[in-house]
């Protein structure tokens, strides 16, 4: 039996194909991984669109988008206790 046949830059057929299925695989995997943040970023372009300074008007479901933040971030505030304190209480812990 004679050497393996090599392709240019010294690997077998059978190395460069062993490595562009690995980078194949390595791509599908980081496509997948970024899929729902894709989601996501459509998701926020659709409700940026409706505020008015990206073309909409004012309606009840504007006015929700500019508010939510601060209904966000009032929401763990120190009048509130934090989740911690209220689940066990709540599930009998």
């Amino acid at each position: 039996m004679g050497a393996p046949v090599r392709a240019e830059g010294g690997r077998s057929a059978s190395g460069w194909l062993l490595q562009g299925c690995a980078m194949a695989g390595v791509g599908l995997a980081v496509g997948l991984a970024c899929w729902p943040l894709n989601a996501i970023d459509r998701l926020q372009d659709s409700l940026i669109s409706r505020l008015p300074a990206y073309g909409g008007g004012w309606t009840g479901l504007t006015l929700a988008l500019a508010l939510a933040p601060i209904a966000t971030v009032r929401g763990h505030g120190p009048h509130r206790p934090h989740p911690d304190q209220w689940r066990g209480k709540l599930w009998g812990w």
